[in-house]
Parts: structure tokens; C-alpha cells; sequence
């Protein structure tokens, strides 16, 4: 038999999203929890909105369909082992840690320099 271990792939994606388009537009308090945003409802992208999709996650817990990215993407990642005895189950709370040690680790990858070339997105900087 062979004794297994666990591991947490992480993958961060940064992008730059309008705040809206046509009558559409975000508050400042970020992505809508519900389904419609000043009378438009999540649709295609014509209105900035877009659908859950395998690689357009929605927000929060439910996946709510939300705002889609523009062209300027940074990705991050980062793995970690999962804390567990080699052979046993892990724990959920031993996935937490893998997951808070790989949030972590991505943190760390946004330096001085990274900051600044997304930052320059809003001026049209790649």
C-alpha cells in the first residue's frame, strides 16, 4: 500500500474589471450580492456582467455571477502540503492551513514592482 499526502494548489488571478458600462455601474462597495445592478440584470458581457464559468468564478460562497475582467491578468500561485499525518485523512481545518500558507506565499509574490504594473493598468500600462 501506498501512503499518500495532500496538497492545496492555489491560483490568483488579478485583473482589472470596468466598474460598468452603459447603465450598469459598481458601487464602491465592490461586486452586487444580488442578481440585478441599477435596474440590468447579470447577463453576457454587453453590460459588463457575465456568467460562472470554469475559468469566470462568481462571488462569494454562492458564485453569483458578476463583472468580468478586462485584458490585463496577473496570476499568482503557490502550493502547499496539507499538515496531515502521512496516510490519514486530512481535516478540513488542515486544508485552512494549507490554503492560509498558500495566501501567504502569494501575498509575499506582490512586490514593490508587481503593485506598480498592475496599478498602471488604469492608465493603459501593460
Amino acid at each position: 500500500m501506498v501512503d499518500y499526502v495532500y496538497q492545496v494548489r492555489a491560483y490568483v488571478d488579478v485583473s482589472i474589471c470596468p466598474r460598468g458600462t452603459g447603465s450598469s455601474t459598481l458601487g464602491p462597495s465592490g461586486p452586487p450580492s444580488s442578481g440585478t445592478v441599477s435596474s440590468v440584470t447579470f447577463s453576457a458581457s454587453p453590460t459588463g456582467y457575465g456568467y460562472s464559468e470554469s475559468n469566470v468564478p462568481g462571488f462569494g460562497t454562492t458564485g453569483t455571477p458578476g463583472i468580468l475582467p478586462m485584458a490585463q491578468t496577473k496570476r499568482f500561485q503557490a502550493a502547499e502540503m496539507v499538515p496531515n499525518a502521512i496516510g490519514t485523512a486530512p481535516t478540513a481545518a488542515n486544508i485552512g492551513t494549507a490554503i492560509s500558507s498558500a495566501a501567504t506565499d502569494i501575498q509575499g509574490q506582490i512586490t514593490t514592482a508587481v503593485l506598480a504594473q498592475i496599478v498602471g493598468w488604469a492608465t493603459g500600462s501593460e
